[in-house]
């Protein structure tokens, strides 16, 4: 599973389902900066193959952080 996290200014903690294409272009911006062009292929590559192997959410923070093992404990159990 891949989580990307966001704070908001809300009381509860929720997850949302990602599609693979969101997933992939969140990603996007944290990818190494690469100026080969075939390193930067293989990496979207690699990536590409990483979103659909994997469940993906957005994981919307809450006031109620500490208790983000009750949001996150029956994602992990599912797999």
């Amino acid at each position: 599973m891949i989580l990307f996290p966001h704070v908001a200014d809300v009381p509860y903690s929720c997850l949302e389902p990602l599609s693979k294409s969101r997933a992939l272009e969140a990603m996007m911006p944290q990818a190494t900066f690469v100026y080969d062009r075939d390193i930067a292929r293989r990496e979207f590559q690699a990536l590409s193959r990483l979103v659909q192997q994997v469940d993906c959410y957005r994981l919307h923070f809450g006031h109620d952080v500490l208790d983000l093992p009750k949001l996150i404990t029956p994602l992990l159990e599912r797999s």
